[in-house]
């Protein structure tokens, strides 16, 4: 890394991070509750005489501390010290930045008394400033806050994921808030801790995801011209290196599966459904059992969203499952892709190989819900109730896993080639189809592939060329 690329990162992380100052600053003016991790310090100076930017670096210095502590005796090198000492400065401007806006938001807010609507609406705001500042500082990639961090050596020390340990970090602060304010105002009432801490806590997770994506093009402010050309020109190397692949995206019941191994056997190339199983499992190193019952779904998507997604790291960096599981199942879809015509099942493949100029992918379903029962009482000996509750259920989490990586919905034609009525065309014409639309694409590959979803770029990120793998 140059070091006015390092210096355009550090600007942009310090810029971030008086953003997420002032949304705390907002928040805290409200007065209708602040954000879980916070709450401890606004509570402390509502009952000293420290500003709240004054307590949140104290109580931050006091996290860092905890976080060498907590470290392995192997892990307190140079590399993890200068890590803690960097938070410093970083916290102060934090600190500085919560005071800075606090100090204008008294001035014009002096002597009025805020309607409860906009209080709500001040909340909303600055969790949305907030979640920019997370955003912001995701792509800057030069540091953690404070609180991320040490909840990220407590998740590596117990060996537990990110978003669990989180959970834990933020209701402990939340209850130590209520406790001492309960305490300080004679057992009255709970200061800091209101329906605004829930609203914050259930905004900044999904605005990030939002966010993510649409703020990528920052990374262009970090390269030189010289070196995204160079990134691109990698990118297009590599698009040509892959072989013909048709992907099968389905809905429950149209016989994905069964289509695939035919056109696999008709066009005489290799086939991959749960034959991916331990192939993932191996490049995850989890079990095939654990790889069995999460990969290709995302159960309880926006639960997940507000806790157990890590945001503070790049997806190849993350410690949650799903994550890693998404990680290792787009290096095998790829490894595959790089090394023989194949037909793949499902996985998110589509979006996965969006680069690939030889890639078909085809969605399949069914506007008659009857040929997908008929097809389950046949093949899986499910009766009517059964196979109508596992279309639902599982259809909702392959949906959910599709927009979650790709941003787009499961049934969105925009993420294929072919889109088949399996239950109008019947199996034997989908598969004429697909194979001669496989065959043609292999005669002209797509002179446009599709971008790869942004997930995608940091799954691969150790993967690509030196150039691309510094871009992505």
């Amino acid at each position: 890394m140059s070091k006015l690329e390092l210096a355009k990162r550090i600007a942009v992380f310090l810029f971030s991070v008086m953003i997420q100052g002032c949304g705390i600053s907002i928040l805290a003016h409200a007065l209708v509750g602040i954000t879980p991790i916070a709450s401890f310090s606004y509570v402390i100076s509502l009952h000293c005489p420290l500003s709240l930017g004054g307590v949140t670096f104290f109580f931050h210095l006091a996290l860092m501390l905890l976080q060498y502590i907590l470290l392995l005796p192997q892990d307190r090198d140079r590399r993890h010290i200068m890590d803690i000492l960097w938070q410093i400065p970083m916290t102060f401007w934090f600190s500085l930045a919560i005071d800075s806006s606090g100090w204008l938001l008294d001035h014009f807010l002096q002597g009025v008394a805020l309607p409860y609507v906009v209080s709500i609406l001040m909340v909303i705001g600055g969790s949305l400033i907030i979640a920019l500042g997370i955003t912001l500082a995701v792509h800057a990639n030069v540091a953690l806050v404070t609180g991320e961090a040490l909840v990220k050596i407590i998740s590596v020390r117990i060996k537990k994921e990110f978003g669990f340990v989180k959970m834990g970090f933020d209701l402990t602060l939340v209850s130590l808030s209520s406790l001492i304010s309960f305490i300080a105002t004679n057992f009255t009432m709970v200061e800091g801790v209101r329906e605004g801490t829930l609203l914050s806590a259930c905004m900044v997770g999904p605005s990030v995801r939002f966010l993510m994506p649409r703020l990528r093009f920052i990374n262009r402010f970090f390269y030189s011209k010289e070196r995204r050309v160079a990134y691109r020109a990698a990118q297009a190397q590599e698009s040509q290196q892959f072989h013909g692949v048709i992907t099968i995206a389905r809905e429950y019941g149209c016989g994905g599966r069964i289509l695939g191994q035919h056109l696999a056997e008709q066009l005489k190339i290799s086939f991959y459904d749960n034959e991916l199983i331990g192939m993932i499992a191996k490049e995850s190193g989890l079990s095939t059992d654990v790889v069995a019952d999460k990969v290709g779904r995302l159960d309880n998507a926006l639960l997940y969203e507000m806790i157990f997604k890590d945001y503070t790291a790049n997806l190849d960096q993350s410690l949650s499952t799903q994550d890693a599981l998404f990680v290792a199942s787009s290096r095998v879809i790829r490894s595959l892709a790089h090394k023989e015509n194949c037909v793949i099942v499902g996985r998110g493949a589509d979006f996965i190989l969006g680069d690939n100029p030889r890639c078909l992918n085809v969605y399949l379903y069914a506007s008659n819900q009857q040929y997908k029962l008929d097809f389950c009482a046949t093949n899986y000996h499910e009766d009517e109730a059964t196979a109508k509750d596992k279309m639902a259920r599982i259809d909702h989490q392959r949906n959910e896993y599709h927009r979650h990586y790709n941003g787009l919905s499961l049934g969105d034609s925009r993420n294929y080639d072919l889109c088949l009525d399996v239950s109008t065309l019947g199996p034997e014409a989908c598969c004429e189809l697909i194979a001669a639309a496989y065959r043609k694409l292999q005669e002209t590959p797509k002179a446009h592939a599709h971008k790869l979803a942004h997930s995608v770029h940091d799954a691969i990120t150790d993967q690509t060329p030196a150039a691309a793998k510094d871009e992505a």
